[in-house]
Parts: C-alpha cells; sequence; structure tokens
C-alpha cells in the first residue's frame, strides 16, 4: 500500500489501520522517557488503555517527583484508525521537552465502536487523570491540556467543553487541537460561509480529499 493511503468511498479500513501501524511503530522512543501503560474503566464499563510519559530523571524511587504540567492526548485518524502509537509523538515531545506527564488515550474506534463513543472514552479518560494527579505526578496549578490532532482535536475540543460546562475541577487550562473540523460549513457564522471555500478549493487534497472527508462521515 502507498503511504499516504488513499481515503475513498471504497476504503478498505483494515488496510488503513495496518498501514498506520506500521508507520507509527518505526517511531523509535526516547531513552529519556519512561512509558506505562494503566488499564481504566469507562462509564460502560469496557477498560481501555492510556499510556504515561514522563522523563526518568522525575522518578525518583517511589517518589513522582516535584508536580508537572499534565496533558491528556488524543490521537487521530478520523475516528476509525491509530492508536497508541499514532498519539506517541506528540506525547514524548510534552515529556521531553516541556518535562510535563502526558497522558495518551487508546479511545475505542468505528465502526465498531459508533459515535458517541470516542467522546465518552476521551471524557472518561480526562476524569480518570484529574482523579489520580498527584499519582501520575501531575500539578493541575502548572498546567492541565487536552490535546488532539485531527480526529484528535475534535475528541480535546468535545471533552474540554464538556469537562467546563460541568464545572469540573481541576480545571483545564489550555487545548492544543490541531488540524480539527470543528469548524466546518455546518458550524461556520453565516455571515462567514462565503468565505469558507477551502473544502471546494482542496477538494483533490492529497489524504483528506473532499472524498476522504465524506468516507469519515459515514455513520457505519
Amino acid at each position: 500500500m502507498d503511504f499516504p493511503p488513499a481515503w475513498t468511498k471504497d476504503t478498505d479500513i483494515y488496510a488503513i489501520r495496518a498501514a498506520f501501524s506500521l508507520l507509527a511503530a518505526a517511531d523509535t522512543p526516547s531513552s529519556h522517557i519512561t512509558e506505562e501503560d494503566h488499564l481504566i474503566t469507562t462509564r460502560d464499563g469496557a477498560k481501555i488503555t492510556v499510556r504515561v510519559y514522563r522523563l526518568r530523571s522525575q522518578l525518583v524511587g517511589d517518589d513522582k517527583g516535584d508536580g508537572r504540567p499534565g496533558m491528556v492526548m488524543l490521537h487521530g485518524g478520523g475516528f476509525c484508525v491509530g492508536g497508541l502509537e499514532s498519539g506517541a509523538r506528540l506525547s514524548r515531545f510534552f515529556a521531553e521537552r516541556i518535562s510535563g506527564v502526558a497522558v495518551n488515550v487508546e479511545y475505542r474506534l468505528a465502526p465498531e465502536f459508533p459515535f458517541p463513543t470516542a467522546v465518552y472514552d476521551a471524557y472518561d479518560a480526562l476524569e480518570w487523570v484529574a482523579d489520580h494527579t498527584a499519582n501520575l505526578g501531575i500539578d493541575p496549578a502548572r498546567g492541565l491540556l487536552v490535546a488532539g490532532e485531527s480526529a484528535g482535536a475534535d475528541l480535546a475540543l468535545a471533552a474540554a467543553y464538556l469537562w467546563a460546562e460541568k464545572g469540573n475541577t481541576p480545571r483545564v487550562t489550555g487545548v492544543y487541537s490541531s488540524v480539527s473540523s470543528a469548524a466546518s460549513l455546518q458550524t461556520v457564522p453565516r455571515k462567514y460561509k462565503s468565505q469558507f471555500m477551502s473544502m471546494d478549493e482542496c477538494a483533490d487534497a492529497p489524504v483528506m480529499s473532499a472524498e476522504a472527508a465524506d468516507f469519515i462521515k459515514k455513520p457505519n
């Protein structure tokens, strides 16, 4: 399969998943970072994996070290591909360059788990992090971010919004939403619709063409 793979109405989602897994697995972990998996329970009783990244220098015996800023990471992949490996690069960057604690979430994917499962998983992961900040070595006063790329960017916005709407604490201090589809023709204010031309101008863009966007929006 060529990479990046073409997303069309006839896309084999399982072949796309395999291609993304191979690419992500080629990324080399940093020797300066520890990566630790945890199983967390979601609201429907399912178990999903989160992977915690932090600098080795922050670990002293059983102590997690001084509290660090925290980040909940939600990978991209059109809500139907990707996994922990897809969110690893940004998680490692946050741990190594920001000296923070990143929590990378393996939320459940469509079509096996349709909307709103991924949104609930993202929120439940944020709640788990908030409940375990001390054990994770996170000091929310230094920052508690929700981050995502592509589909994960939409999930980050949704989880942070729901968290704030409920008035939960600790407060989310920032959202990193990269390549989000939140600003679409359906959501952009009416007065700007005439200027919203990217879907037409970039209809044949590589990877994310108009046909690819339609494929991702399919209910099944």
